[in-house]
């Protein structure tokens, strides 16, 4: 789970993105893929995808009740500075994915592990 702070004018409000589903590719020029999860505010939840590679980019998508009505978040939550921040923060967290997924041993993996910081991300 990753934690956001998109609201306008206040320090306290918090965005959460729990993920779940990742489809990520290795490539020569880095990550291709695809993170979405839910992204919720403590008393509504959307969708959200985190597209990269070439052109990265955020899609915010809304969720339907069991009754029929369209879920929001909280209008207080700035959406821009919202899918900034979740890009930001996604690239974060995955960026050490390529690294990953060449390594063969522990010993290659061990200097990924010790490089990243895991709780700014």
């Amino acid at each position: 789970m990753i934690w956001l702070s998109p609201m306008t004018g206040t320090e306290e409000g918090s965005v959460y993105f729990d993920i779940r589903d990742i489809s990520l590719q290795p490539t020569g020029r880095g990550t291709d893929g695809v993170i979405s999860g839910l992204l919720g505010d403590g008393q509504r939840e959307i969708w959200g995808e985190v597209h990269l590679g070439s052109q990265p980019q955020v899609r915010i998508l809304p969720l339907w009740t069991d009754d029929g009505q369209i879920e929001e978040l909280s209008l207080a939550v700035d959406e821009e500075l919202l899918k900034q921040q979740l890009l930001e923060s996604v690239q974060n967290v995955f960026s050490t994915v390529e690294r990953w997924a060449v390594a063969t041993s522990f010993e290659d993996v061990k200097p990924i592990v010790q490089s990243h910081d895991w709780l700014a991300a």
